[in-house]
């Protein structure tokens, strides 16, 4: 059963009949009741060659027992012969969690599970707070399972997590995967010039470039564009990286435990994604709407130097927003010279690293724009790789080139002022919420996070999503997707 992206999208794949969607409301997770099954049924697919034996909460969560070993240290289950039988569209209608905790230890930690083999796993201690985690994850909570000793002690154990972010995506689905082959095409101006992104420690603030209300003594990843970062003043630059090492990190980005002061802020870890962290937000959000068996390769090519500049049709303020035919004819034969078979892929993404700040050189670059299974889009080496120019701007035009529109308005009809504001409700993560605003996330397509009403006078009435981290997927485009 395979349930990835609406296939009217995805021009490249030529057998339309792989996909076939999950029609499945997910903004709240299954009831028991809902299926004749109650909190701590034991439960098993009949008439499937899934013989897993999965245990249900009471919030539409299910734990896989990973074998017959571990499922026998429940006695008090009654065996196998107190599983239930249910169909398949049921155990899936419940979402597999990976989340544990030593409830007989009465160990407050939790731990996710990290598949290792068909039936071996290990347990990684989720060293985050509370608070972050549901932050990171609403339902955080409702997924952890209780374990007892036995079960506990019979798990080798990881390197801790730092972060809720950093546990795998956990599904024992034996069902078939659909893989979604994203090509990252990157070209490059002659004689580059790449940015600094250097993780420091604020020493003061006054005169200094820093101005985000940063007190003595927090930790910060800076942009090296602004050369007064690098005066003994204002910082200590403990750790520089080219702009390059972050964006094509194969590790999916570099994280620090940055330490804070204000505001009576815990450590937290930040990460700087990489291009490759766009497969795991996309392959969590669809699990959140009960699309196990998704799946995306991310392949990157390049950079390659360019001896000439993209045309002229694509750039800022030159036919905006418009992908025009000589801006693609442009990438795809460069991408083709270059040797890339562009047939392997089933989505194309070609991004200019564009250095005009740096360089001095005039040409800027052109507006991010899609056109079926291509996008394009420039990203500016001078930034920090995970600004709204760069990861969180190539995963949502990878989003317009899996089916998904644009859920801003530009400029925007509340206040034509503006240059745009999100689509209320389907930009919105939660529309329900009372208060409705200040929104704590952003929906992908639309790139905002509101935190008062759109088209607002206040000032700060929103922000524009910064890292993968505060984005989520919407309803309207998981819609899109068929995802639901």
């Amino acid at each position: 059963m395979n349930k990835v992206f609406n296939t009217r999208y995805l021009v490249h794949l030529v057998l339309a009949g792989l996909f076939s969607f999950l029609v499945f409301n997910l903004t709240y997770a299954v009831r028991p009741s809902d299926y004749d099954l109650k909190e701590g049924d034991t439960t098993s697919a009949s008439g499937s060659d899934d013989p897993d034996v999965y245990i249900i909460n009471e919030h539409g969560y299910k734990r896989l027992f990973l074998n017959p070993v571990i499922f026998n240290f429940y006695g008090h289950l009654g065996g196998f012969a107190k599983v239930k039988a249910i169909s398949p569209s049921t155990r899936d209608a419940f979402i597999t969690s990976g989340l544990f905790r030593n409830c007989e230890a009465n160990d407050e930690k939790v731990y996710g599970l990290e598949s290792t083999g068909e039936d071996t796993s290990i347990l990684h201690w989720i060293n985050t707070t509370g608070a972050q985690a549901v932050i990171d994850d609403p339902n955080f909570f409702k997924k952890v399972f209780c374990i007892n000793n036995n079960e506990f002690n019979w798990y080798l154990k990881g390197s801790d997590y730092n972060s809720v972010n950093q546990i795998p995506v956990y599904s024992r689905d034996t069902t078939s995967t659909s893989t979604v082959r994203v090509g990252i095409i990157e070209f490059v101006p002659q004689n580059v010039v790449y940015g600094d992104v250097h993780y420091a420690y604020l020493k003061k603030t006054s005169g200094c470039w820093l101005s985000s209300g940063g007190e003595i003594g927090n930790y910060y990843w800076v942009s090296g564009s602004n050369q007064s970062i690098h005066s003994s003043d204002c910082y200590d630059i403990l750790e520089t990286y080219s702009f390059l090492d972050i964006f094509n990190n194969l590790s999916k980005g570099i994280s620090k435990n940055v330490q804070r002061t204000i505001y009576g802020e815990e450590d937290t870890m930040e990460t700087l994604h990489s291009v490759y962290y766009i497969k795991d937000f996309y392959e969590k959000e669809a699990l959140k709407y009960g699309v196990s068996d998704l799946a995306i390769d991310i392949d990157v090519k390049g950079p390659y130097m360019l001896a000439s500049d993209p045309p002229l049709g694509g750039r800022w303020g030159v036919g905006e927003g418009v992908c025009n035919a000589s801006l693609t004819e442009f990438f795809v034969n460069e991408a083709i010279s270059r040797g890339v078979d562009e047939s392997q892929y089933d989505v194309i993404a070609y991004v200019y690293l564009g250095d005009w700040q740096l360089s001095g050189r005039s040409y800027e670059g052109f507006t991010s724009c899609a056109t079926g299974s291509k996008s394009f889009m420039t990203v500016t080496t001078w930034r920090l790789p995970q600004e709204d120019e760069g990861v969180v701007t190539l995963a949502h035009e990878l989003g317009h080139s899996f089916g998904a529109s644009d859920y801003y308005t530009s400029p925007c009809p509340q206040n034509p002022t503006l240059w745009s504001c999100v689509k209320d409700p389907e930009g919105i993560p939660e529309p329900n919420k009372i208060p409705k605003y200040p929104q704590t996330k952003g929906c992908l397509m639309a790139q905002i996070i509101a935190y008062n009403k759109p088209g607002s006078d206040e000032a700060g009435d929103a922000t524009s999503i910064s890292n993968l981290n505060q984005a989520v997927i919407c309803d309207a485009t998981a819609r899109e997707f068929g995802w639901r």
